[in-house]
């Protein structure tokens, strides 16, 4: 049998990280766009619990931006948390214009977080484009996480349940699987110059921690750092 070497892709691992305290780290007394800053879930007991990104990142941050296309959580969020929370759809021709309406002249952003948005978007072209025209605006980076298609949960809980089953386990609005080989791809193939990629995990057990330093690949999301 003839193998196409074509098809075989080497990872290269690092340490896994825990994906909030990565990006903490990283934004401290910075400038930060953070893209769907919603997130996903109950944002209500994330805010009780003090488990909601945006407001983590805010505390910290010299200035940030939140903005999300979830207009009627954006309004609630606001009775709740006021401080510079915006609806914006990312893959709109316009997004670049409705940013600058909320942006104080002359202020460079340091990083623009995109966190667990790429595979529910209807344009991942349109996005990239975005991407550029933001970076160039503002001198910015551009971090990114995506679900690891061949992680711990996915690949046990998919080889059991498409398997044995017939059903796919994913969630309801995603449009797209990655994994290490096709992030890297999509991003590249949009001419942006990778910094960083790394497998993040979220908060887990001491038990999935163990295995995730051993088998970092194995983690639940993939993230990426980079510029235009």
């Amino acid at each position: 049998m003839i193998l196409n070497k074509d098809l075989f892709h080497k990872i290269k691992t690092s340490k896994a990280r825990n994906r909030e305290n990565y990006i903490l780290k990283l934004i401290k007394n910075k400038n930060i766009i953070d893209i769907g800053c919603v997130g996903v879930g109950s944002w209500k007991r994330r805010i009780k619990n003090g488990t909601w990104l945006h407001k983590n990142i805010a505390d910290i941050a010299d200035r940030a931006y939140g903005f999300d296309l979830d207009t009627k959580c954006i309004e609630e969020l606001k009775s709740y948390y006021p401080n510079n929370i915006h609806h914006l759809d990312i893959c709109d021709k316009n997004a670049l214009a409705e940013i600058n309406k909320v942006i104080e002249n002359n202020l460079s952003i340091d990083y623009v977080i995109c966190g667990e948005i790429l595979e529910h978007l209807h344009d991942i072209s349109l996005f990239f484009n975005n991407m550029k025209l933001i970076s160039k605006e503002y001198d910015s980076k551009i971090v990114v996480t995506v679900p690891n298609v061949f992680s711990l949960v996915y690949g046990l809980k998919n080889l059991f349940l498409y398997t044995f089953c017939k059903i796919e386990y994913v969630h309801w609005d995603h449009v797209y699987w990655f994994s290490y080989k096709t992030i890297s791809n999509l991003i590249k193939k949009h001419d942006f110059k990778i910094v960083d990629i790394c497998f993040v995990y979220g908060k887990f057990s001491f038990f999935r921690r163990m295995i995730f330093s051993l088998f970092p690949h194995l983690c639940g999301s993939i993230m990426v750092q980079f510029k235009y």
